[in-house]
């Protein structure tokens, strides 16, 4: 699905909205880079899967040409080649992506669910329900503010349950949102 901008700041929301559903809050998470230790660290390991990639490239690839035997050059390059996209990957996408956000994601609170829509060459448009059972919480950070409006529990492996947060990440108006959100699921639970 995609969907409609009038600017670079703004977003079509009437297409994609059901009747009586209406937006409360909009708006794109604040410029910069967050996170950052967090970032440094998947550097690193990128960095590290690159070294290991182009390792195996460079040493075992000439020794199984010369030796003749196709299936390890053919593994060789293969197993090489996939580290060293995901060193790049880790190491360096991360971070433009991050350096993007606010241009490349959009937010949206209506009285009914949370949109977040990422606009990139694939692009997604995912919502999520607000109820009156999901889990909200703010964090505060020094300038900017995540909320995270929606807790998704799935079965992990031999039965173990992992959460994933989902939410409003890097905004000015964390208070706004997360008092609207309450207020939204006070009303569903009258």
């Amino acid at each position: 699905m995609s969907v409609e901008t009038n600017d670079a700041d703004n977003m079509r929301w009437d297409h994609i909205l059901p009747p009586g559903e209406r937006i409360l809050w909009e708006g794109p998470p604040l410029p910069g880079i967050r996170n950052i230790p967090f970032r440094v660290l998947a550097s690193l390991f990128g960095l590290g899967l690159l070294v290991w990639g182009l390792a195996i490239l460079v040493k075992f690839l000439p020794e199984a040409v010369r030796d003749g035997s196709v299936g390890q050059a053919g593994f060789a390059f293969v197993v090489g080649f996939m580290l060293t996209l995901a060193g790049v990957s880790g190491a360096l996408f991360q971070w433009r992506m991050a350096a993007r956000a606010h241009i490349t994601t959009r937010y949206a609170l209506t009285n009914r669910c949370a949109y977040i829509v990422e606009r990139t060459r694939i692009g997604s448009l995912k919502s999520y329900p607000i109820l009156p059972e999901t889990a909200v919480e703010l964090k505060r950070h020094t300038g900017y503010d995540d909320v995270w409006l929606h807790v998704r529990r799935e079965p992990g492996s031999e039965g173990s349950v992992t959460t994933e947060k989902i939410g409003f990440e890097g905004i000015s108006d964390g208070q706004k949102v997360f008092a609207l959100i309450r207020s939204i699921q006070t009303e569903q639970a009258q």
